[in-house]
């Protein structure tokens, strides 16, 4: 192979890595991260500036997304990590906005000291 094919192939092999970074990333990618962290039990209101007409989430038991009037709640279930898409439109393959949902189990009542005498035994 000439050098002259070698780096017309690196080119495209470069082009083609570019183009399914971008096509995995989808219009949510770029460098903004969409992060929302709940407890169990715990209500997040989310204003995503557009109506959603698809709502996408990966796992069920760790999130609900429900309508709430003028904007969306998501609910934290279960203890766990989840993505939810949110498409503006029903015919694009990539949701306007993708956000990670983290759900952490909720405080026991008690607090400190509970734990603390959890943790020692008590």
């Amino acid at each position: 192979m000439s050098r002259r094919t070698c780096g017309v192939a690196a080119a495209a092999a470069v082009a083609a890595a570019v183009g399914l970074a971008a096509l995995a990333a989808g219009p949510a990618g770029g460098d903004e991260k969409l992060e929302i962290r709940l407890k169990v039990g715990e209500v997040h209101e989310l204003r995503l500036g557009f109506i959603a007409v698809r709502i996408v989430c990966d796992d069920l038991a760790v999130t609900r997304v429900e309508d709430g009037g003028d904007h969306l709640r998501v609910v934290g279930l279960g203890p766990g990590r989840t993505q939810c898409g949110f498409w503006s439109d029903g015919k694009s393959p990539y949701p306007a906005k993708l956000y990670d949902i983290i759900v952490t189990p909720a405080v026991r009542d008690g607090g400190a000291d509970a734990a603390r005498s959890r943790r020692d035994g008590g």
